[in-house]
């Protein structure tokens, strides 16, 4: 089976992660409404031309792999907590840190697996991590960190409540603000399992995940995902 996956600048904006399949076998696929006297013949020959007679119809073939989960290597656990007044509901951060954590096209795609525990968050050390949900003046206390921006120190991988809830000015619309907050979990994450920062490779790539996109995106399109040779990085990085 061919399948076509639409990059991540593609995928449609709803809370939950899509990929359009489109599967070809010898079986003499239905080619689409208006399709070519090329794609008509491709889909008879059932090869892979059908997918690039396609392109034109359901757009970009290529683009930053999605890629599936791999078999789980690592098992880690964290819990949520939270620091200062929170707005922000509650419920939903820790959805969202479980969702982005669950998704193939994230640090999962290393073999990694998170598991969030419901303990106190009185007790330190109880899990691998914290992932806080935190006020401004919170992140400030630490070292290297700073108010404007969400930060990782230590165990504390922090997500600034000011960031959550607005982004950074010049964020895209695509995609938006909740890619934003899919970006920034996954980066200050990255850190903890042992990453650095990287740079936009060229101008127009998608932006590597571990690069400072709250600062600038430095020519490359706002990506939400670690690029592959950065899923390849962590598998060596990851504690």
């Amino acid at each position: 089976m061919t399948s076509i996956c639409m990059p991540p600048h593609a995928w449609p904006a709803t809370d939950k992660p899509e990929i359009l399949v489109i599967s070809m076998t010898a079986n003499r696929p239905t080619p689409r409404p208006g399709a070519t006297q090329a794609v008509r013949r491709a889909a008879r020959r059932g090869t892979l031309a059908v997918a690039l007679a396609l392109a034109p119809v359901v757009g970009p073939v290529v683009g930053e792999f999605s890629g599936s989960a791999e078999a789980t290597t690592r098992t880690y656990t964290y819990k949520v907590c939270y620091k200062g007044t929170i707005v922000a509901s509650k419920p939903y951060f820790q959805k969202f840190v479980a969702a982005t954590y669950a998704d193939s096209r994230g640090w999962r795609r290393a073999g990694i697996r998170f598991v969030r525990k419901d303990y106190t968050c009185t007790r330190l050390g109880n899990t691998d991590f914290t992932v806080y949900l935190a006020v401004p003046s919170y992140i400030d206390n630490f070292a290297g960190c700073s108010a404007t921006y969400s930060c990782r120190s230590g165990r504390h991988v922090m997500i600034n409540q000011a960031r959550w809830r607005h982004a950074v000015s010049f964020w895209p619309s695509t995609p938006g603000r909740h890619g934003y907050r899919r970006m920034v979990v996954n980066h200050e994450t990255g850190h903890w399992l042992g990453q650095q920062h990287r740079y936009c490779p060229r101008r127009g790539a998608n932006a590597p995940v571990m690069q400072q996109q709250s600062i600038s995106l430095q020519g490359c399109r706002a990506h939400v995902w670690p690029l592959s040779r950065e899923i390849d990085s962590v598998r060596q990085t990851m504690p």
